[in-house]
């Protein structure tokens, strides 16, 4: 056993031994502070990558998706899925008049619209949309437009009822209409044909509802939303038009609205102030709409005269509602004052924004204005005399 140590001893060296431990050391040393360099190295890099790309997905932002449009008063009344209409309709589907249309009957017009009237009317209705010669297909759908013969989609689709100038005259307006399946439906079963409806752009299966309101013999308007001064918590909805964007933009947008329906006899708007932030931009909005032969409607009571204005220069049919009723109660001061102001002008535009409880009451309220005297008319009445008076 003593040989075989002795032999260790001198083989075995402690000193070198120690030696190559320390080189053992120093190369593991230099490989794991490689390592350990690179790494940081590598890490600093990949977060000046990350910071980068970040900052660039900061900097990307998806398109505002605006709410469709809803006043407090009637939020309740919206029953149907707006949105899911309008995101089928924007992946570029056509609106569903655009299809409907080709399978009614189309009709030529004659030079005597009360003819037009006459042969095509259904019972009490009005004549069965769209009608030949005032419409034009394009990309969007069907588009109103103004013939070559100076035919107009207001003297076509509007409800013939002349003024009596011997006589108070009153219109009313429904507002919303198509956006409540019930309180629509219950409206048109309950009110005279002579009551006019505000078409909501937002409503699911405009055609079947301007269809519908036609054949009772009511004269349908389409609703154009327009931004306001108190924009954004005013919103328009995802298809108003803006003031604050470029013309083909809001083009665009009034291709959508117009199209999406036919046989009606003009738009409606509620402007103010915020439309005069891009006067030139609406101008040449508004000039279209008159230029295709089309009515307007004020509903801003205290509206001012920038339409007006432009409606005037293009010798366009216009008028301004001038009150709202809100408070049927028989003996309330809304109806009294209001009543006292029918008495006092030759025609006035009453807006009514209905719901299940107002339908019945203003049903009564306009039968006995009736009997006491008062003229029925549609909105297109006050309106065609534009310019005239």
């Amino acid at each position: 056993m003593q040989d075989i140590f002795r032999r260790i001893d001198e083989v075995f060296s402690i000193k070198s031994f120690l030696i190559g431990l320390g080189g053992v050391a120093v190369l593991y040393g230099s490989v794991f502070g490689s390592l350990a360099f690179s790494s940081k190295t590598s890490l600093e890099r990949l977060e000046k990558q990350l910071a980068s790309h970040a900052v660039l997905l900061e900097k990307t932002e998806a398109p505002p998706v605006l709410s469709s449009h809803r006043e407090p008063a009637h939020e309740e009344m919206v029953s149907l899925d707006t949105h899911a209409v309008l995101a089928e309709e924007d992946m570029g589907a056509a609106p569903s008049h655009v299809a409907e249309a080709t399978l009614g009957p189309e009709m030529s017009i004659g030079d005597d619209l009360q003819a037009l009237h006459r042969e095509h009317a259904v019972g009490n209705g009005l004549p069965v949309a769209p009608v030949d010669g005032v419409y034009e297909k394009t990309a969007a759908g069907i588009m109103p437009i103004k013939n070559a013969n100076g035919q107009t989609p207001f003297l076509v689709y509007k409800k013939p009822a002349p003024l009596n100038r011997d006589r108070h005259n009153l219109s009313v307006f429904i507002l919303d209409y198509g956006l409540s399946e019930t309180i629509s439906k219950s409206a048109l079963k309950a009110l005279p044909s002579s009551v006019s409806f505000l078409l909501s752009p937002y409503a699911q299966k405009p055609h079947d509802w301007q269809t519908e309101a036609r054949a009772d013999g009511h004269e349908i308007w389409l609703e154009l939303p327009v931004q306001r001064s108190a924009f954004p918590y005013d919103d328009p909805g995802p298809k108003g038009l803006l003031a604050d964007v470029s013309l083909p933009y809001n083009q665009d947008r009034l291709g959508w609205l117009l199209s999406r329906t036919s046989g009606y006899a003009g738009v409606a708007s509620y402007t103010d102030m915020a439309i005069k932030r891009a006067d030139s931009m609406f101008s040449s909005l508004f000039e279209d709409l008159f230029g295709r032969g089309l009515g307007f409607i004020e509903l801003n009571t205290q509206g001012g005269a920038f339409v007006r204005n432009i409606a005037e220069q293009q010798a366009a049919p216009y008028a301004q509602a001038h009150m709202i009723l809100s408070d049927f109660s028989a003996a309330g001061e809304q109806i009294q004052q209001i009543e006292r102001y029918v008495r006092s002008h030759s025609h006035t535009i009453v807006l009514v924004r209905p719901n299940e409880d107002n339908i019945g009451m203003l049903e009564h309220w306009l039968e006995s204005l009736q009997a006491s005297g008062i003229v029925l008319v549609p909105v297109s009445a006050p309106a065609s005399l534009f310019g005239l008076e």
